[in-house]
């Protein structure tokens, strides 16, 4: 089954009642920055109600990248952000392979914890604001390789590119964490 991609719009519905797809939200436009070719910042969700759980049994707030280069991208030094005051480093580092997918939880652990050896996936210092907000992705010379400015979401309604990699966002209907969008 494909995901369905809706997304709303203050403009008048079609006569014929059909569903557009329209990537601006309700009162007004997403920002959105992206390289051409490379790891982009490709779906998230900020209020995780009934989806997927981490390694950790809950079920946390995520962002996914995407590679949609041809080539493997090695990720030391890169990090994520909803500030830019305060940017979290990708841990632990990794490569990215060609066409490959990286789920990233965003449920701010105490990774200060001395006995904290059960986090095996990248775990972000910082959560999502399901009322919307900034997202910058860097690569490791701190340079912004994409970013997104994402709207309200509903719980588990997802905010992600239709196609992956593509240019365009818009909301989904049904979330695809760590795999294609269409």
């Amino acid at each position: 089954m494909l995901p369905l991609f809706l997304s709303c719009s203050n403009a008048a519905a079609p006569a014929d009642d059909t569903w557009r797809l329209d990537t601006a939200p309700p009162g007004g436009d997403t920002d959105s920055t992206v390289r051409a070719e490379g790891v982009v910042l490709n779906e998230l969700l900020a209020d995780n109600q009934s989806g997927i759980t981490s390694e950790l049994g809950a079920r946390e707030d995520w962002i996914e990248l995407h590679n949609s280069s041809s080539e493997a991208i090695d990720l030391t030094g890169w990090s994520l952000s909803d500030d830019a005051e305060e940017p979290w480093r990708l841990t632990p580092s990794q490569t990215l392979e060609p066409g490959a997918f990286l789920l990233i939880w965003c449920d701010d652990p105490d990774r200060d914890d001395p006995d904290r050896d059960d986090l095996t996936d990248p775990h972000a210092s910082f959560k999502l604001d399901r009322d919307g907000e900034s997202i910058v992705l860097q690569d490791g010379q701190g340079e912004t390789v994409d970013a997104v400015t994402y709207p309200m979401l509903a719980p588990d309604q997802s905010w992600g590119r239709p196609l992956d990699g593509g240019q365009e966002w818009a909301y989904t209907v049904e979330p695809t964490p760590g795999a294609n969008n269409l």
